[in-house]
């Protein structure tokens, strides 16, 4: 009898409920009288410690099997987002002169946002992966997570795979597009472990917004032209023939001026895939 494939939502459904429950945990322990301090902050630490391993683990391992199959508007965004607000837990939790009543509220926003984000997945992102992404495609990405964790295990590892090379106060210039009314063309051409090649059509007046990948990224106008914003909110136009060469975790926007066609190569940085 043949091995059934692991699927990537079994570990992901399994993370969001231990978050849940470390959530209600931690909630009961910060209205605990008897609760010290230091216990406290060592219960949030760990909760903070275990969702930036999860985040990762979407970042490096799901999103770019999921981004095969249409233009991802990623959640890495507002992943950054959720630890910010989890540092702030954390920070009103280390400072002596921080009342009860402060640390409740930024508590409060912390569990709101986190849980926001966890139902736009399951009720959104997952649905779409298991209709889209093939078995070997699920068990790629429940593999590639495993490695990821045992990784994670050194804590120098985790913070250099967080690791963030653009500031979170450049993320939010990219100017907001209205939804498209036809849908964005993307053709996987080539992928494998270490790379994609994708073609991205735009109709005029479409915009590909916030867009964001872990892996080195190359476009090329093929044919069109296009506007493209930068995370800091410079735009210039692109023409047929112009490429940009982007780092990894770069977000920015297209906006098609005439209807485009772009060449997206995406390629895992050395050691990282």
């Amino acid at each position: 009898m043949e091995t059934p494939l692991p699927h990537h939502s079994d570990w992901f459904y399994a993370d969001h409920e231990r978050t849940r429950q470390q959530l209600a945990a931690f909630g009961a322990m910060l209205r605990d009288a008897t609760a010290s301090d230091a216990d406290r902050l060592a219960c949030f630490q760990s909760l903070l410690n275990e969702l930036k391993q999860h985040l990762v683990c979407e970042e490096q391992a799901f999103f770019p099997i999921l981004g095969r199959y249409r233009p991802m508007i990623l959640l890495a965004v507002e992943h950054e987002d959720l630890m910010a607000a989890g540092t702030d837990v954390l920070q009103a939790l280390q400072a002596d002169s921080t009342g009860q009543d402060q640390i409740l509220g930024a508590m409060d926003h912390f569990q709101n946002r986190l849980a926001a984000h966890m139902d736009e997945e399951e009720s959104g992102v997952m649905p779409f992966a298991h209709s889209a992404m093939a078995p070997e495609e699920h068990a790629w990405v429940a593999r590639r997570v495993e490695e990821l964790r045992e990784q994670m295990r050194d804590p120098a590892v985790l913070e250099r795979l967080w690791q963030r090379e653009t500031p979170r106060s450049q993320r939010g210039s990219l100017p907001a597009f209205e939804a498209a009314t036809r849908p964005i063309q993307y053709h996987p051409l080539f992928s494998s472990s270490q790379a994609q090649v994708q073609q991205l059509s735009l109709h005029s007046g479409q915009a590909l917004a916030r867009h964001w990948s872990p892996q080195h990224q190359w476009l090329l106008l093929l044919s069109g032209q296009v506007v493209f914003y930068h995370a800091s909110g410079e735009a210039e136009t692109l023409d047929v023939g112009d490429c940009m060469t982007l780092e990894p975790r770069y977000c920015f926007s297209l906006e098609a001026t005439c209807d485009a066609t772009l060449l997206l190569v995406k390629a895992w940085p050395t050691g990282s895939a």
